[in-house]
């Protein structure tokens, strides 16, 4: 009887242990998607990024040089009241005398220029807080030293962190592939002590046979685990 509370020990264990393998085989199922889904998700991201960054670039380009138009249309119109020209004679004479020097102070456009103000303020002098400058407006242009990819470290930073997460992934399904490996060797020895264990015992026809069988419907089960294993994995 020793014997056969042996063999049912080593069935137990063998049973155990492929619970453990359809367990680390079920954690397994779901990374296959996910891993196929990040491969692509970092050039996406970059393109869309990038395009929607260029597009922001130009607009503040185009928002900095109207801006600097509308400032320079005040400076000149205050220039000529200056000069007491008031029926726009000064125009005609200022285009026969030649081109207009740029104004001295180059303003960079205000933060608010869409603000309506009060009419008693009018088109009057800007404060020193409307003529500070307003980096958002200023276009960034990308020099020799510099290529367009230094400019957008957070799209770098994206990156980086997709494919660290990409890492992971891959690194959690060769660990859960070679714990399956050390499970099927785990199984296969324990198949063999039973096997032997079997030979040795002096037991009945008929329990033998049921033993066999129970291994059977084991090995059976084993293989179905095997392949779907394999094909998950063909799937990663």
């Amino acid at each position: 009887m020793g014997s056969g509370d042996d063999m049912k020990e080593l069935i137990e264990k063998l049973a155990a242990k492929i619970d453990d393998l359809k367990t680390s085989l079920d954690k397994l199922a779901p990374l296959a998607p996910v891993a196929e889904q990040l491969a692509t998700l970092p050039s996406k991201v970059v393109a869309l990024q990038s395009s929607a960054f260029e597009n922001q670039e130009q607009v503040r380009a185009l928002n900095l040089a109207i801006l600097r138009a509308e400032n320079a249309q005040r400076e000149g119109r205050a220039h000529a009241e200056d000069n007491g020209d008031t029926t726009g004679e000064g125009s005609i004479n200022q285009s026969r005398q030649g081109p207009v020097p740029p104004p001295e102070n180059d303003r960079p456009p205000p933060r608010d220029r869409f603000r309506q103000l009060p009419p008693e303020q009018g088109r009057g002098h800007y404060d020193e807080e409307e003529d500070a400058l307003d980096n958002r407006f200023h276009p960034r242009v990308a020099t020799p030293e510099e290529p367009i990819d230094a400019r957008c470290q957070w799209l770098e930073m994206d990156c980086i962190s997709d494919k660290q997460q990409l890492e992971q992934s891959k690194a959690r399904c060769t660990a859960l592939e070679d714990e399956r490996d050390l499970a099927e060797e785990e199984n296969s020895s324990l198949l063999e002590e039973l096997a032997k264990s079997m030979q040795e015992a002096d037991h009945p026809v008929v329990e033998k046979e049921e033993i066999l069988k129970e291994l059977d419907m084991e090995k059976s089960k084993m293989e179905e685990l095997k392949q779907e294993s394999c094909k998950k994995a063909d799937l990663m």
